[in-house]
């Protein structure tokens, strides 16, 4: 063996020995090292807003004992008449308005139209005291706090009292259409 070639030898194990060397750090590093990804979640919550109620329908009959005989005048009240419920994911407020001004009218014999006005038509929350006539503009009845319907205050109930007269009413049937509107601040 010449001396080039002893030398080339040596340059060879050293080049080997460095190269062994470098691939053991980086296997120890990468062994050692970590890396991380950050993942965003991003959710769209939309505004939630409904208004349940239990029956669309409701009837107040009266009966001939119903009218005083001296006056003419009755009066019927229907306790919890609707309950209604709210589900919102905000502050909310329940409005109630008579939709025409007057009750509709279909005669059972043959009489015109009185134009019953909608006034005569009263409500109240249940838990209320006092009954207020219903008119064509929205009235606040109830205001709460976002959540379900089970949320404290979420559900209520309506109370209606309506009048009738003798004297204004001639017999038939008469409808008015009650609208509740939930909305939010």
């Amino acid at each position: 063996m010449n001396c080039l070639s002893f030398r080339r030898r040596i340059v060879l194990t050293r080049l080997t020995q460095v190269a062994f060397t470098m691939t053991i750090g980086l296997i120890v590093e990468c062994a050692q090292g970590q890396t991380t990804q950050t993942v965003t979640v991003t959710s769209t919550v939309p505004q939630v807003l409904n208004l349940g109620i239990d029956t669309n329908a409701i009837s107040m009959n009266f009966i001939a004992s119903d009218y005083n005989a001296s006056t003419g005048a009755a009066t019927k009240t229907l306790s919890s008449g609707n309950t209604l419920s709210v589900t919102t994911n905000k502050g909310w407020t329940v409005s109630l308005k008579a939709n025409t001004a007057a009750f509709s009218f279909v005669p059972s014999a043959g009489d015109t139209d009185p134009s019953k006005p909608c006034g005569n038509l009263s409500y109240k929350l249940s838990s209320g005291s006092s009954y207020s006539a219903i008119t064509t503009s929205n009235v606040a009845v109830k205001s709460g706090s976002r959540g379900g319907s089970s949320t404290a205050g979420n559900s209520f109930a309506m109370d209606y009292q309506l009048t009738s007269n003798l004297s204004t009413d001639p017999p038939g049937t008469y409808t008015l259409a009650i609208v509740y509107t939930l909305t939010t601040p």
